[in-house]
């Protein structure tokens, strides 16, 4: 009788614990071609995957634009879209013409309804200038609410740089400094709306 009880309590936490699953965000588990199809098209370019408890959310995502580490355009490109329980988002860059225009592509892809937004730079505002990028590299839990510091891309016309720490990733208001290396820095966030 004892087991028995044991067995029952078990599987009633077992089963509350299945129905409140949590949100998360990754970096996305491309195939070889989409990583090749992509690398044609745009360099750099990131794609991160979402799961949500409910399908009844918004999600936004947007770049901010800092020059030598501070912060000169908090919604450099913004969206938000209501999304299931699942999806996906994109953030390109590429080189465009032969003037060499930078464009910044931004998008949400979810239930198959997708949303984009792109932009683009002058190139001389890039001109001489070295860059380099990186993202988030690992599933992180998403909290509503909370903004993810998803991916970057920085410039600098010095000679030397470096990528950004995890600790960026992890903690990015006590980690700006990071950002003072380069001359011009887009970070793109995401944020679940309430």
């Amino acid at each position: 009788m004892f087991y028995r009880k044991m067995f029952v309590i078990g599987l009633l936490l077992l089963l509350g614990a299945c129905g409140q699953e949590e949100a998360s965000i990754r970096p996305a588990d491309l195939t070889e071609r989409e990583e090749a199809i992509l690398k044609m098209m745009a360099d750099p370019s990131f794609v991160f995957d979402f799961d949500l408890p409910d399908d009844d959310g918004e999600i936004s995502v947007w770049i901010e634009h800092y020059q030598s580490g501070r912060l000169d355009n908090d919604r450099f490109l913004d969206l938000t879209a209501p999304v299931a329980q699942n999806g996906f988002f994109t953030f390109v860059s590429t080189i465009q013409g032969k003037d060499g225009t930078q464009l910044f592509r931004l998008g949400i892809n979810s239930d198959g309804d997708a949303i984009g937004s792109s932009l683009a730079m002058d190139p001389e505002h890039l001109e001489e200038m070295s860059g380099t990028w990186a993202a988030l590299q690992e599933e992180k839990r998403w909290e509503a609410d909370e903004e993810k510091v998803l991916a970057y891309i920085g410039f600098s016309s010095g000679s030397r740089m470096s990528s950004l720490s995890q600790d960026f990733f992890e903690d990015p208001d006590n980690h700006l400094d990071e950002l003072e290396q380069y001359d011009d820095a887009y970070v793109m966030k995401a944020k679940r709306e309430k």
